[in-house]
């Protein structure tokens, strides 16, 4: 039996190419830590766009990975405009 492949992916539109950077920053941590186990992510900028993508043969994983994402990246942001 042939196991499928699903993947998500996030843009996020910052003010700024600091801004994103910073964002990047705070997700590479637990981004990094996915590899490896059934599953992978990857992150990168291009101006002030990041660009994140999950991949994982579990559906449940792939959207508790983008949950997660999308918190952290809104704290960060919420962080950096105080």
């Amino acid at each position: 039996m042939r196991s499928k492949s699903c993947t998500a992916e996030i843009l996020i539109s910052a003010k700024s190419k600091r801004v994103a950077a910073a964002i990047r920053d705070a997700l590479l941590p637990d981004l990094s830590m996915l590899s490896g186990k059934g599953e992978s992510a990857e992150i990168f900028l291009k101006g002030s766009k990041i660009f994140i993508r999950f991949v994982s043969n579990d559906t449940s994983t792939v959207r508790a990975n983008v949950n997660s994402a999308l918190l952290l990246a809104g704290a960060s942001f919420r962080c950096l405009t105080l």
